[in-house]
C-alpha cells in the first residue's frame, strides 16, 4: 500500500473508502461471514439504529423514531426508565437510564441539548452542563450507534421501539430550502420534511432536507457555490438543478433483494413525479430568486460539457466525486469520460493550489484553479491502493493535442 503517493487520489488508501452511515448494499464477504440465515426484514438491512443490549433484553431505537420523537424519546424498557438522545441533523445518538437519584426525567430537546423538568440542560453524551443538577451524569445503557443487520445479525430476539408522538415535520433553518418547502407545501401534502444527515450531504451543500411529498421522497439541497446545484443535478438521474440549489428523487424502493445488491430497473423504480415533469425546477428557481446568500461564482459543468460536445470531444459519463475521492485541498470534483478517455476534474480554492497538485501529479492540464487530470483506469493496481509505474501507464494522447489543451485553457480560465 502506498500511502500519500501523489497519483492516489482515495485518501482513505481502498478498504471502508466508500463507507459512510446508512450506506445500502450487505457485501457478500460480509453477509458470507454472518452464516445465520436471511436478514431480518423488519427494519431495512441499512437503517441506523441506536442497539441497546441490557437485562430487560435487546432493544432497537431508529434513528428516524427518535426523530419522531423530536431528537429525545422516553420510554421504558422492561420496568427500566431510559431516554435516547439524538443532536437534530445527524446520527450522533446515546442511550441512558433516565432515572436521577429518586427522580425520573423527562428529557426535551431545546437546540442542540435537551432540558428536564427542572430546567437543567442535558448534553447527548448524557452530561448536565446547565440548571439545578449542573456537573450530574446520566448513567448509560449498553448502547450503539449502527446499522440494523449489524445489530439484529447478533441479537435476533431485539425489539424494535416505534413512536408514540410520530412527528415528522421540523423546521428547516436554511432559508432558501425553508421557501422550497412552503412552495411545495402549497403544491402538495408534504408527510416528512427534516434535515438531511450531515454524513449524506453532497461535497459543497451546506444544507439538505429530506421531504415526502405526496407520498414520494426527495432531497433537497443548497450548495456553496453558484452554479453548484446545477452541476451536482447533471450528474444525476432523475434530478434537477438551478444555481445553488438541486433535488433528487430518493425512493424507498430500489433494489429487488434485502441485501441491496441487486438494483431494479430504472422503469421499475417510482421516481417523484414532481422531477419527472419539470414541476421541482420551478419551485426551485422561484426558492433562489428569494436567496439572499453570497455564492462564489465558478464555470458551469453543463457549459464545460456542452464545449466539450460542440468541439467534437463527446462526454459519455459524468460523476461527482465523494469526499473520499478528493484529495486535499480540492473543493469539489467529477470523473469524466471525454472521447474514450477517464479524467478526473478538480477545483481548488486557489490557482496556486491547483498549480501545486499540478506539479506533483503531472499527466494533467491546469488553468486557474481547475486541473484535469488523465485517470486510465489500468494506474491502479489490486484494490485500487498501488499505482503502476509511469511509464507503464496509458495516459490519454489528448494531453498532445493542442487542440484539445487549447480547449480546456478556454473553458476554465
Amino acid at each position: 500500500m502506498i500511502y500519500n503517493h501523489p497519483l492516489h487520489h482515495d485518501g482513505r488508501h481502498g478498504h471502508g473508502s466508500d463507507e459512510f452511515p446508512g450506506r445500502v448494499r450487505v457485501k457478500k464477504h460480509f453477509f458470507d461471514s454472518i452464516q445465520l440465515g436471511s436478514l431480518d426484514s423488519r427494519l431495512e438491512e441499512n437503517e441506523l439504529i441506536l442497539g441497546i443490549n441490557e437485562d430487560f433484553g435487546a432493544l432497537a431505537i431508529p434513528r428516524v423514531e427518535i426523530w419522531k420523537d423530536d431528537f429525545a424519546t422516553n420510554t421504558t424498557a422492561g420496568e427500566v426508565p431510559i431516554a435516547a438522545l439524538c443532536i437534530p441533523g445527524t446520527h450522533t445518538m446515546g442511550a441512558y437510564h433516565r432515572t436521577l437519584g429518586d427522580q425520573v426525567l423527562t428529557l426535551k430537546r431545546s437546540g442542540d441539548h435537551f432540558l428536564d423538568d427542572s430546567g437543567s440542560q442535558w448534553t447527548v453524551e448524557g452530561r448536565c452542563v446547565e440548571g439545578p443538577s449542573k456537573s450530574e451524569r446520566l448513567r448509560p445503557l449498553d448502547f450503539a450507534s449502527l446499522e440494523w443487520h449489524a445489530f439484529v445479525t447478533y441479537h435476533p430476539d431485539t425489539e424494535i421501539h416505534e413512536s408514540s408522538l410520530n412527528q415528522t415535520t421540523t423546521p428547516i433553518q436554511d432559508p432558501c430550502l425553508a421557501e422550497a418547502c412552503r412552495i411545495l407545501g402549497q403544491q402538495g401534502a408534504i408527510s416528512r420534511q427534516w434535515p438531511v444527515l450531515k454524513a449524506w450531504l453532497p461535497e459543497r451543500a451546506i444544507a439538505g432536507v429530506e421531504l415526502v411529498v405526496d407520498g414520494h421522497p426527495l432531497r433537497l439541497f443548497h450548495f456553496a457555490g453558484s452554479a453548484e446545484g446545477e452541476d451536482w443535478a447533471l450528474c444525476h438521474a432523475h434530478s434537477t438543478g438551478t444555481g445553488c440549489l438541486a433535488a433528487g428523487s430518493f425512493p424507498d424502493r430500489l433494489y429487488s433483494d434485502q441485501t441491496h445488491d441487486n438494483p431494479l430497473a430504472d422503469d421499475q423504480i417510482e421516481w417523484a413525479p414532481l422531477i419527472e415533469s419539470g414541476a421541482l425546477n420551478n419551485v426551485l428557481e422561484s426558492a433562489r430568486q428569494q436567496c439572499s446568500d453570497q455564492h462564489p461564482t465558478s464555470t458551469r459543468l453543463g457549459e464545460a460539457v456542452e464545449r466539450f460536445q460542440k468541439a467534437g470531444y463527446p462526454v459519455t459519463r459524468i460523476r461527482y466525486l465523494l469526499s473520499g475521492e478528493l484529495v486535499t485541498p480540492a473543493e469539489v470534483g467529477f470523473s469524466l469520460v471525454i472521447g474514450e478517455d477517464p479524467w478526473l476534474l478538480l477545483r481548488f480554492p486557489s490557482p496556486q493550489a491547483a498549480a501545486d497538485e499540478a506539479q506533483a501529479r503531472g499527466h494533467c492540464i491546469q488553468v486557474g484553479n481547475y486541473l484535469l487530470w488523465s485517470d486510465p483506469p489500468e494506474m491502479y493496481g489490486a484494490w485500487l491502493t498501488r499505482t503502476r509505474p509511469d511509464n507503464r501507464i496509458a495516459w490519454s494522447a489528448a494531453l498532445e493535442d493542442e487542440k484539445f489543451v487549447d480547449l480546456v485553457e478556454d473553458i476554465f480560465s
